[in-house]
């Protein structure tokens, strides 16, 4: 076996999603995990030890230094994500694999703009999903023509939009296409607080899409969406779903099975979602590892990508403000409105005596 091109480490031991990012390197061939760093004392050090990665630092910046990445997982608050791109880009690493959501307000999305046209790192946002076998499987078959010309894609989450709802917009723009027009309602004020996390989102959110292409969608969060039907389904985050709709046939997938019916006949299947989210995780890594060796095969994870999807919920968020539908080309001016969505919302939400919060 050939050894791995790449070395890469990890910013951010302390949330669940550390464990799968440094469980992942077990099926990536392309890099190896060299190193942790956790602001959290003894954090760091015992994750290594877990995981069996070389070495453990306090201070990401003596990481940065000592290690020469080239590939950096930012497994942190958004919050704190702009100084710690800042100092990737300052410490030479060539490709970053971003957490979501990349943002939560329209200010990040601003910010974020800007770097991106600048930069010279190539950042993959970590929407893993879409590498989940039966994920790729589903899009191969839309991609194919199985579901014939695609009419609607529904979307859904039982968590708020920044814990769980990029998930599901990444999932319905890569069926869909690129959204044009949205037309959205928010409710629930308790998460526009923040949680220590920087996950501040309305607790519900419901959303048509229009799509460049003439399609529709559908996007919910929180307490409109509906549960997903497994017994497995015992969390909250649990209940993701995406749901295609074509002239000649439909799919659905949930973190627990997927079925498809097309004039070829009907599949059904279950899968075990930390399975099929390693292997998402993995190949992740490696499509970013490509990338890194070919300019010309972006990843369909990449920022810029996400840029977009980031737009069309600051543009959900300014529908369900203005109460009207609103064109993703109003926010890809150079200047956006500099006000916090999230507090005019919060502020509204708390006139109107909106506070739901789903189970």
């Amino acid at each position: 076996m050939s050894q791995p091109t790449f070395k890469s480490v990890l910013i951010g031991a302390n949330a669940r999603r550390a464990a799968e990012h440094a469980a992942a390197y077990a099926l990536v061939s392309s890099a190896s995990l060299v190193a942790v760093s956790s602001r959290t004392p003894g954090a760091a050090e015992a994750f290594a030890d877990r995981w069996r990665i070389p070495a453990a630092y306090r201070d990401h910046r003596d990481m940065l230094h000592t290690q020469r990445p080239d590939i950096v997982h930012l497994n942190t608050p958004p919050t704190a994500r702009r100084e710690l791109l800042e100092d990737c880009e300052t410490a030479g690493v060539a490709g970053v694999v971003l957490e979501k959501p990349v943002g939560v307000d329209i200010d990040d999305l601003a910010w974020l703009r800007r770097f991106a046209t600048e930069t010279p790192m190539k950042i993959v946002v970590n929407h893993q999903l879409h590498f989940h076998p039966a994920r790729k499987r589903l899009h191969d078959m839309t991609r194919a023509g199985a579901f014939g010309d695609i009419e609607c894609v529904d979307g859904s989450a039982r968590h708020t939009v920044a814990y769980q709802g990029t998930h599901v917009l990444q999932a319905i723009t890569a069926v869909g296409g690129s959204p044009a027009t949205v037309f959205a309602q928010v409710g629930g004020v308790e998460e526009l607080t923040d949680d220590g996390r920087g996950h501040r989102a309305p607790g519900s959110c419901l959303a048509t899409i229009e799509f460049e292409n003439g399609s529709t969608g559908l996007f919910r969060c929180g307490a409109v969406a509906p549960h997903v039907r497994s017994t497995r389904a015992r969390e909250r985050h649990h209940h993701k779903r995406v749901a295609v709709v074509g002239t000649r046939g439909n799919a659905e997938w949930t973190m627990w099975g997927w079925r498809a019916c097309s004039p070829g006949g009907l599949v059904v299947a279950d899968h075990d979602y930390q399975t099929e989210d390693r292997a998402g995780q993995a190949a992740l890594v490696e499509s970013l590892c490509g990338w890194l060796c070919d300019d010309a095969a972006p990843p369909a994870t990449r920022l810029a990508a996400a840029l977009t999807e980031f737009a069309t919920i600051q543009a959900m968020y300014l529908s369900a403000l203005h109460r009207r539908p609103v064109r993703i080309a109003e926010l890809s001016v150079p200047d956006l409105p500099a006000v916090s969505l999230l507090d005019a919302l919060q502020r509204e939400l708390l006139t109107t005596g909106s506070a739901t919060r789903p189970s």
